[in-house]
C-alpha cells in the first residue's frame, strides 16, 4: 500500500488500507514515537477508535498502557495547594508545576469508573511522559471529553457540571464561597483528555515525533491556499525521521 516519492526516501505515500503501514511503523519506531496527524477531532476520533480496536486489542473504555493527551491547562492534582492556600484534595510538588494542556500522559492503572448525572469519570494512576522521574499519581478522568468532536468540553457542559457539583455543597449558603468550592472540587478539576494515538496538528505543535502520518482529509477547491500550505508544513514538519502521506490527492503531491 505504499508508494515511494521520487526525490525523498523518508516521505512514502500510502494508498489503501494504512493499518498494516501504522502497525509496521509501531513495530519499528515504537506506539510512544509514531503519531497520527488529521485536521478535525473527529477525524483523530476515527484514528483513536481504529487504533485501539485493530492494532492494539483494547476493549475497554480506558485500558491500562493506554496514552491520553491532556485538553485544559490543569493546576489541581500536582501542585502543593490551591491558589489561595487551601487544601484541596491530594498534591504532589513536582518540578511539572501543573498538567499543562497537550502533556501526554501513560496510564498505569485503571482504578474504578464513577457517575455525576450524564458525566463519567474514570479514577486512574497515570505518569506524566515527560517527566520520567516524577512518581505515577491519582488522577480523575472526565471521560465525556474523550470522543467529543470539539477540542474540549464547552463552557455549557462545564456549567452544567457544576451544577451536579453543587448539590454536594448545599450546606453553604454564601453564593461566592458555593462557586469556589465548586471551582475547587476535584469532578469540577478533572483531567479533560483524548486518547494520542491520532491528534490534530494544533494539539501537535511544538512536539516532533520519529514517524509522523499525516491524514489529508477532505479538501475542497477553495480550501487551498495559504494557510492549508501552512497547516501542511507544520504538519510535515513533526516528523524527525519518516513522514507517511496519507489519502493525499495526486494535485496536492505533484511529480
Amino acid at each position: 500500500p505504499l508508494v515511494k516519492t521520487h526525490d525523498y526516501t523518508d516521505i512514502e505515500i500510502v494508498q489503501g488500507d494504512v493499518q498494516p503501514v501504522v502497525e509496521d511503523a509501531y513495530n519499528k519506531f515504537g506506539k510512544e514515537e509514531t503519531i497520527i496527524l488529521t485536521r478535525s477531532n473527529k477525524r483523530a476520533n476515527l484514528y483513536n477508535q481504529q487504533v485501539r480496536a485493530r492494532i492494539l486489542y483494547h476493549e475497554e473504555e480506558i485500558n491500562s498502557s493506554d496514552r491520553m493527551m491532556v485538553l485544559k491547562n490543569n493546576y489541581f492534582w500536582l501542585n502543593d495547594g490551591a491558589a489561595d492556600g487551601l487544601e484541596v484534595g491530594t498534591k504532589k510538588s513536582t518540578t511539572a508545576g501543573f498538567i499543562a494542556n497537550g502533556d501526554v500522559i501513560h496510564i498505569a492503572r485503571v482504578r474504578r469508573w464513577e457517575e455525576r448525572g450524564p458525566f463519567r469519570f474514570c479514577r486512574a494512576t497515570i505518569a506524566l511522559v515527560d517527566y520520567p522521574d516524577l512518581p505515577d499519581f491519582d488522577v480523575l478522568l472526565l471521560c465525556n471529553s474523550i470522543w467529543d468532536e470539539s477540542a474540549s468540553l464547552s463552557q455549557d457542559k462545564m456549567n452544567e457540571l457544576a451544577n451536579i457539583i453543587t448539590q454536594d455543597y448545599q450546606h453553604i449558603t454564601n453564593r461566592g464561597l458555593l462557586r469556589r468550592a465548586v471551582y475547587q472540587d476535584e469532578y469540577y478539576n478533572a483531567l479533560q483528555v483524548k486518547f494520542a494515538y491520532a491528534i490534530t496538528c494544533h494539539k501537535a505543535q511544538g512536539g516532533q515525533w520519529p514517524c509522523v502520518f499525516v491524514d489529508q482529509g477532505y479538501i475542497s477547491d477553495d480550501m487551498v491556499g495559504i494557510e492549508l500550505n501552512r497547516w501542511f508544513y507544520t504538519a510535515f514538519t513533526r516528523a524527525q525521521e519518516q513522514l507517511f502521506l496519507v489519502g493525499f490527492e495526486e494535485k496536492l503531491i505533484g511529480d
